[in-house]
């Protein structure tokens, strides 16, 4: 099946050839979306699951950063999902939280919500999801190794991962199948600091090593099927050339949109 694109408010592909700028191409979804991301501290442009990726470096702080816009707000229990192509270069240290995307901001609280992947004091090594309200937290943990190595998948894998919240429970999903779940209670604040892909904080604390490639964000549910969806379908529309979505709110000129032929598994 096509993914469904309905409520689709933050979409970065990363097809930029050079610049601190990728741009949010949720527009060419007919929705009004957050703005545009900001490359930090330069991470490094390398193939991903479909055309470009970024290779993030946790010594370097290596980060993206987005700007706050409300329909990127979990206020309450107000669903949501998160989703991103990935890879892990190298096994997180004991208790380092490796942040893979968040909202968290500090107010003397602690607010927001993440996903990060640690190796506990056992060595064990989860990905996890938190959402926080004055320090408090949700969270679903997703156990993907043991004995300081990976189980689920290995170093430098490509894996697809979800997280949703669906009002009532928050969720992780690898490769399409739902892996972990937890009961969401907290009545989230109105995050105010935007978000991050590559750290879990806008000001860089401790980020993973590995590659991102197509992070998406949902302001709804997406259902079990349209993970599955997203993980194992793009059509294939061999020959495509050219896309224009007119999208334009004014002017005379109509953009091309490279990044869709993502989509479509073509060259533009």
């Amino acid at each position: 099946n096509r993914p469904s694109y309905d409520g689709l408010v933050a979409y970065y592909p990363f097809e930029e050839n050079t610049g601190s700028v990728t741009q949010n191409l949720a527009r060419s979804f007919k929705v009004r979306d957050s703005g545009d991301g900001t490359l930090v501290n330069s991470p490094i442009r390398v193939a991903g699951k479909y055309g470009r990726a970024l290779q993030f470096v946790n010594a370097s702080f290596q980060r993206v950063t987005v700007p706050a816009a409300s329909n990127l707000d979990t206020i309450n229990l107000k669903p949501f999902t998160f989703l991103i192509w990935l890879t892990v270069s190298e096994i997180p240290i004991i208790n380092s939280y490796r942040g893979i995307f968040g909202t968290e901001y500090n107010d003397g609280t602690r607010q927001g919500y993440n996903l990060w992947i640690n190796q506990e004091t056992d060595n064990t090594i989860r990905l996890v999801s938190e959402r926080f309200r004055d320090g408090l937290a949700d969270a679903v943990v997703y156990q993907v190794g043991s004995g300081g190595s990976l189980t689920e998948f290995t170093l430098n894998e490509l894996v697809h991962i979800a997280v949703v919240l669906d009002g009532t429970n928050l969720k992780i999903y690898k490769n399409g199948i739902e892996k972990a779940t937890a009961l969401a209670t907290k009545l989230m604040k109105a995050s105010v600091d935007g978000i991050t892909i590559g750290d879990r904080t806008l000001t860089g604390v401790s980020g993973w090593s590995g590659i991102g490639d197509e992070p998406m964000f949902y302001n709804r549910a997406l259902s079990a099927q349209e993970i599955s969806d997203h993980f194992n379908g793009k059509i294939t529309l061999d020959g495509c050339v050219g896309y224009w979505p007119f999208e334009e709110e004014s002017g005379d000129a109509i953009n091309k949109a490279p990044p869709m032929a993502n989509f479509f598994q073509v060259s533009d």
